[in-house]
Order: C-alpha cells, then structure tokens, then sequence
C-alpha cells in the first residue's frame, strides 16, 4: 500500500513538470502528507489541465479507502469508471518489519529527486485514492506492494482515460533510490525535511 508521501518541490518546478497554467495557493512543502489530509490532484477537463486540493480517501465503505489494487481497478467498474487524476509527489514511504514489534520505515523517490504523478482516481464525493501495483526490485524487499508511478510520458493517456492495462506497471528500479529514514514519520504530527533523515541509532522504537 501507500500510506505516507511527499511533496516538496518549488512551485515553478511542478507547474513546469505537470504543464499547468497555475497551482492553488499556498502550496506549503510537505515532507509527511497522510491519509484524510487535502492532497494536490491534477486533472483533465474541457478547459484543459487544472490541480486542486482534494480529501486523500474515497468515501466507498465505513472508512475512506485509500488505495486500490491494479487488478482491482481493472476488474470494478466502480473503480474503473471514475474520474483518473495525478497526485503530484516527491516520494513516498513504507515500512519494513524489524523483530517482533518495530517496523522500519524507508523513503523511495526518483533517481533524479523530480516531482512525478502517482496514478489516482476521483470519486464523486472528490475523494481521491491512489493505485498500487507490484513492487520492483528496489520496493520489494520492503513492502509487497508500491504506488503505480504514471511515466511522464503517458500522463496525457492516463488522464484521458485510455485503456491502462498496458499502463499499470511498476517504474523500473533503476529510476529509483531509497534510504532509511527517521521513525518521527510514523507520526502525522511531524512534517517537516527531518523526515528524510537517516534513523538515529538510538530509535529502537515506533514514536
């Protein structure tokens, strides 16, 4: 799953790398976003590409989903049919079991450290919840699975509409890197850089 993720970039850089007239202001730098919170979805519509603040859940049971399965999607058509959107992210995060009561948490970005979409749709109430797919050979020592990151190239595609099953696939380790970071992400109270930092040797237990 995607619990966490990240959105620090400067403004100029997501409205150049999502080709958007404009952003919603203020755009605070996040280090710590988490589910419930208002994130930035980037969408298509007649007037062409907009973002907005949108509630980071899909108000589809008794608690907001906030993520669903590439086969899942492909196979629901009440997955299937919803509005798709980009949610703009510098990173995310998982966790990986340490003993019998500690998980470690691990940051993942891009080689490059530039802004990219995670795959997303939109349900009527404007809720947003992001796809995941099989983890790659950097996530899957980590976690079983990982947010289905859209390649720039086919973020017109998947905005539109177009079929995705030649589309949800995992981006390739090698545009990727990742560390250990800080246990103080295990809180949604924290969100500052500190998040990224390298864990201190003497976090031995969640915060």
């Amino acid at each position: 799953m995607c619990g966490r993720f990240s959105l620090d970039a400067d403004m100029e850089v997501l409205i150049e790398a999502f080709e958007l007239p404009g952003l919603p202001t203020p755009l605070p730098k996040r280090w710590n976003i988490a589910p419930t919170q208002p994130v930035l979805a980037v969408e298509e519509g007649p007037q062409g590409r907009t973002a907005e603040f949108r509630p980071w859940g899909l108000e589809v049971g008794k608690h907001p989903l906030i993520n669903v399965r590439d086969e899942t999607f492909l196979s629901r058509p009440l997955f299937s049919r919803m509005a798709r959107c980009l949610l703009p992210a510098t990173g995310f995060y998982e966790w990986r079991p340490v003993g019998r009561d500690r998980r470690q948490p691990y940051y993942f970005t891009t080689s490059d450290r530039r802004p990219f979409g995670l795959g997303a749709i939109r349900g009527r109430d404007g809720g947003c919840a992001i796809l995941t797919t099989e983890p790659n050979e950097l996530v899957s020592p980590i976690h079983d699975r990982m947010p289905f990151i859209v390649p720039v190239d086919h973020y017109r595609a998947w905005l539109a509409g177009e079929p995705a099953e030649g589309l949800l696939k995992p981006l390739p380790a090698a545009a990727m890197r990742s560390w250990a970071v800080s246990a103080c992400v295990n809180s949604p109270k924290h969100d500052g850089p500190e998040c990224l930092d390298p864990p201190a040797e003497e976090e031995l237990t969640l915060f």
